[in-house]
């Protein structure tokens, strides 16, 4: 054998680095060649960084490629949300939810939570904030906002042009 290393026998050690569940001293046997070499070779050609056995043999048990994107499987086998589907379902079911208390009013609702206040349903009356209202003047409060704070940033507005 000699000491230079074929493309070939390189592809192979590389194919077995990335892809395969087998200790480094098990793919150096395999390729017939030193632990260091191997390593010279996966950072000199930017090789991908091994998987751990665990995770190859997961990897097979389950077969994750099959699996929707927000999907992962636990070690037990059973489908459930990852982090990322479980929230944006949570997302999709807290605007569900409340579209469904608000009605025509979530606007409203919706920008006087933006603007600091806490809008909750008690006893069929809105409280806003310490205020427990009705729809109408629930709708009339928040428009009272909106134009407070339109006619706030006109006075600043009006303050940066006079400078």
């Amino acid at each position: 054998m000699t000491n230079r290393a074929s493309s070939d026998q390189i592809a192979g050690a590389r194919r077995l680095w990335e892809d395969s569940g087998l200790t480094i001293d098990e793919i150096c046997v395999k390729v017939g060649r030193s632990a260091p070499w191997l390593y010279y070779h996966a950072r000199k050609d930017g090789w991908l960084a091994r998987k751990t056995r665990r995770m190859v043999r997961l990897e097979r048990k389950l077969k994750v490629d099959a699996l929707p994107k927000n999907v992962r499987r636990t070690t037990g086998g059973k489908p459930m949300l990852s982090s990322a589907g479980w929230a944006a379902k949570h997302r999709q079911d807290e605007a569900a939810s409340e579209a469904e208390l608000y009605g025509a009013l979530l606007p409203h609702v919706r920008f006087l939570r933006r603007h600091g206040y806490a809008v909750h349903i008690e006893d069929g009356r809105f409280r806003v904030g310490n205020k427990l209202l009705t729809a109408a003047e629930l709708v009339a409060f928040a428009q009272r906002e909106m134009r407070v704070l339109r006619d706030k940033n006109a006075t600043q507005v009006d303050r940066q042009s006079g400078r």
